[in-house]
């Protein structure tokens, strides 16, 4: 039992590994930079300036809720991981990826425990 629980956490942890590398290898790309500046419009233009304190993101979320109104608080992660360093957002990343893999499977055999008790 030890053997597979360490062979569990190792293949976990190598997943992770993986996984913060294939985001820190993937640059930032067309609606990531349209996160760095406050928001104004939905088309980014040579004026807007960048984002650089909470009452920016915070200024952005107000803007895009009067233009669009909806999913605010995914936009707000965004902007609060577009202000700090990349090497957040990759671990984060990769961290919420595997958990959510953990849960999915722990899940699966909740349910599988529930068909079998059926049976």
């Amino acid at each position: 039992m030890k053997k597979i629980k360490k062979l569990n956490f190792l293949c976990i942890g190598i997943i992770f590994l993986y996984l913060v590398y294939l985001t820190a290898v993937c640059p930032y790309i067309t609606d990531d930079y349209h996160f760095k500046f406050v928001w104004q419009d939905f088309e980014p233009c040579s004026v807007d300036r960048r984002v650089s304190s909470f009452s920016d993101i915070v200024l952005s979320m107000r803007n895009y809720y009067k233009m669009s109104g909806g999913r605010v608080l995914c936009h707000f992660v965004v902007y609060l991981l577009m202000l700090a360093d990349k090497c957040l957002f990759n671990i984060l990343n990769a961290a919420v990826f595997v958990l959510f893999g953990i849960l999915v499977y722990k899940l699966a055999l909740m349910w599988l425990a529930t068909q079998n008790a059926k049976k």
